[in-house]
């Protein structure tokens, strides 16, 4: 069985988020608990790679075409402006329930409400 993979949750995303991903048993990684709000995109990205995390972000800036090392893997989560943390935390927590957590490595997840999709990366 492959390792479960460690998560960073970018802080532009609500701390429901990171409950959805701990309720299915990840390590889940918040920037507000570790005391680095207000990292620069860049430094978010760098501590994700050093850490081999997938990076979860409703970013829409982050540069994926980097040179370097990147994270294990990255989630871009597209929902409504209107939309709750609630609701952006059923939204996550709605995908782990369709796909396993090793299917995040090496790849780009997009989930938007009712759907996912991915590429390899």
């Amino acid at each position: 069985m492959a390792e479960a993979p460690l998560f960073f949750v970018d802080e532009c995303l609500p701390f429901e988020v990171t409950l959805a991903l701990r309720a299915r048993g990840y390590d889940a990684s918040d920037p507000v608990e570790r005391e680095l709000r207000g990292l620069a995109d860049v430094a978010v990205w760098a501590l994700a790679a050093a850490e081999q995390r997938v990076l979860v972000t409703r970013d829409k800036d982050f540069p994926l075409q980097v040179v370097g090392p990147r994270p294990a893997g990255l989630v871009l989560v597209r929902a409504p402006d209107h939309f709750t943390a609630a609701e952006l935390g059923d939204l996550v927590d709605a995908l782990l329930g369709v796909v396993a957590g090793e299917c995040f490595i090496g790849r780009i997840t997009v989930v938007s409400p009712g759907r996912f999709r991915q590429r390899q990366w």
